[in-house]
């Protein structure tokens, strides 16, 4: 498929987040010929279910259980999302249970040379900065005192909002929108948009 460079929004997001990167997850599988039956080839689970992750504390309002951390997030992406079906996203390169990837399984070997091709990442389908760049604390870090560091700078947009912003966080960390990729494939798709290559 072809990218196109993203269009910057500043309409809300909408309330249905879920709803709608599973839909966005559930067409590309689609696309590309992969079946989705389920997590780890149980039966399809009804779209507010979740694989069952660790949180310290409870999502607020009336947001969706999605893990905590990042960090949580990326552990339940490779430990039980994937642990039985481990080929990356974009290119179906092979991984091993230290994500260790086998360039060659993908025709990748190419890229053997540069170091983030060696490790698998957790890549966001529906990208970060596309349901981040409206929000306050990614505009502005610097009206948020708990994004400060040291010397008088700032976290960037991205990280301010892992710290203040439980929407963001829950989107960051939502496991419908989380795929193993390729560490340089990951870089290459950055934050642009999907687009349709039909001709």
């Amino acid at each position: 498929m072809a990218r196109h460079p993203r269009s910057r929004t500043s309409r809300a997001f909408p309330k249905t987040l879920t709803g709608i990167l599973a839909a966005i997850a559930l067409a590309v599988l689609a696309a590309l010929g992969i079946k989705t039956d389920g997590f780890h080839g149980k039966p399809s689970a009804p779209p507010t279910e979740r694989p069952t992750v660790a949180r310290t504390t409870p999502p607020p309002g009336n947001l969706p259980n999605t893990p905590g951390t990042f960090t949580a997030a990326k552990k339940a992406l490779y430990d039980q999302v994937y642990a039985d079906h481990r080929i990356t996203f974009y290119c179906g390169c092979r991984y091993d249970a230290d994500r260790r990837i086998d360039l060659a399984s993908c025709g990748l070997e190419s890229l053997a040379d540069k170091p983030r091709a060696q490790r698998i990442e957790a890549e966001h389908i529906f990208p970060a900065a596309q349901f981040g760049n409206f929000r306050p604390c990614w505009r502005n870090p610097g009206d948020f005192p708990a994004c400060a560091k040291s010397e008088g700078k700032t976290l960037s947009g991205r990280e301010c909002c892992q710290r203040v912003d439980p929407v963001f966080e829950a989107a960051h960390n939502d496991l419908f929108n989380l795929v193993p990729a390729v560490g340089e494939v990951n870089g290459k798709m950055s934050d642009f948009n999907w687009g349709d290559d039909s001709g």
